[in-house]
């Protein structure tokens, strides 16, 4: 009996050592398993602290910035069509409110600032107006900015006036247009220059980039001058416009008189750059666009004025107006169509033209003419029906002085030029040379 009982808890303790180590084993396992479970969710949540950090410095614009005097990089966005607006002459007026309305109205996804904003001493009226797009708003300075320049600069995040950015398919370009920025005596005004030199360059070659738009304040063609145009003005024709050829432009956006003016296709003329060639007297439609088509849009919200661009040059022209000028960009790069909505009528169309490139076959083209013949044709019904009540109506108001609009930017002073500083067609290629290289360094 006595060594059955010794057997017997020989065996127990024997189990009992057998369960101990399978207890410990089994700690063991799920210590180990947990372990890897912790590494696999401090790792997880690494990861997703990363992603909140990219996310929070990416904020998924297709916007790519450049810093002046470099060029801009390549989107990292596939090219998906997309709108923006562009205007200037704002003012802080109820107007201006219903221009920033009226963009909202339209989804834009950027909005251009052609200079102009609150001319007043300072900026703040306009920042509280344009609020809601500020954050889709890139801006051009202008002559009326120099009051509160600084505030502008530092709101919108500018070192200099000039400056370039991509949004998806298409390049942007500001230009200061001061003459700080045109007398070419000036360095800034060689600096600026070298600078779009190298960027036009740069972005015709970037196989990314399917249009190059300029963007600033002053108007590049005029009729007249007075207190409109300064002395310098005319260096926006004689040396940019053949540039902006040279790298393939085909849209330029100004403001500075406070109308809406869209000329015909211009090319520069070698015999007299104040008077350019129209390669296209189409109202709307320019395929394969030679040379420049110009929007004047200075209808943001301040006093209107006359117009100042020469009738033979200009397929749409309207004044006493206010709205907006708003661009569709085609996911293929091939076509921009220019929508100018008025601010009254709940946003009716006062123009609308159409820039196709080359890319698209004659018969793609006659297709899309097909199906837009009703709309277009309805839409330059009243142009014309508009355009006969502005010669009829609208006389005295367009033979009026711009003193009597209130507006003493346009009194009718004489502005003398320099024939001696007047830097002609030709572009001296010793001072772009000698710019970009230091520029570079």
């Amino acid at each position: 009996m006595s060594e059955s009982r010794n057997t017997s808890r020989q065996k127990n303790t024997l189990l009992l050592y057998e369960i101990v180590i399978l207890a410990a084993f089994c700690s063991m396992m799920i210590l180990s398993l947990l372990s890897s479970a912790n590494i696999v969710l401090a790792q997880e949540e690494a990861e997703a602290e990363e992603e909140a950090e990219a996310e929070e410095e990416d904020d998924g614009s297709p916007i790519t910035e450049t810093t002046t005097g470099e060029a801009a990089t390549d989107t990292t966005a596939a090219p998906s069509g997309f709108n923006f607006a562009a205007a200037g002459d704002w003012g802080c007026t109820e107007d201006t409110e219903d221009t920033v309305n009226n963009i909202l109205g339209k989804n834009t996804e950027l909005v251009l600032g052609l200079g102009d904003y609150s001319y007043e001493d300072s900026a703040d009226c306009w920042f509280g107006i344009t609020q809601p797009i500020d954050n889709i708003m890139k801006i051009s300075i202008g002559n009326h900015d120099i009051e509160d320049l600084e505030a502008l600069m530092d709101y919108f995040g500018l070192s200099e006036q000039y400056y370039s950015f991509d949004y998806q398919n298409v390049h942007f370009i500001s230009l200061g247009t001061e003459e700080e920025y045109l007398d070419m005596s000036n360095d800034k005004a060689k600096e600026q220059l070298a600078f779009v030199q190298s960027d036009l360059e740069k972005a015709s070659s970037n196989p990314n980039i399917d249009w190059i738009i300029p963007f600033f304040h002053r108007i590049m063609y005029y009729e007249s001058e007075g207190g409109l145009v300064d002395t310098f003005d005319h260096n926006l024709v004689d040396i940019y416009h053949p540039l902006f050829e040279k790298y393939g432009v085909n849209l330029v956006l100004d403001a500075h008189t406070h109308t809406y003016e869209r000329t015909y296709p211009l090319r520069i003329n070698s015999e007299g750059s104040e008077a350019p060639i129209v390669t296209s007297n189409d109202l709307s439609n320019y395929r394969s666009v030679d040379g420049l088509v110009i929007a004047t849009v200075g209808t943001g919200g301040a006093k209107p004025t006359n117009a100042h661009v020469a009738n033979e040059l200009v397929a749409v022209q309207y004044e006493n107006l206010f709205g907006f000028l708003n661009v569709d960009v085609s996911a293929d790069g091939t076509k921009l169509v220019g929508t100018f909505y008025d601010n009254n009528g709940d946003g009716e169309i006062r123009d609308q033209f159409t820039i196709t490139k080359s890319s698209v076959t004659i018969e793609e083209e006659e297709e899309e003419e097909e199906e837009d013949d009703d709309d277009q044709i309805g839409i330059e019904d009243e142009l014309e029906d508009e355009s006969e009540d502005v010669d009829g109506e609208d006389e005295v108001s367009i033979a009026a002085s711009d003193e009597e609009n209130g507006n003493e930017e346009f009194g009718e002073e004489d502005v003398d030029e320099d024939d001696d500083d007047n830097i002609g067609f030709d572009i001296d290629d010793s001072i772009l040379v000698t710019e970009t290289s230091s520029d570079e360094e």
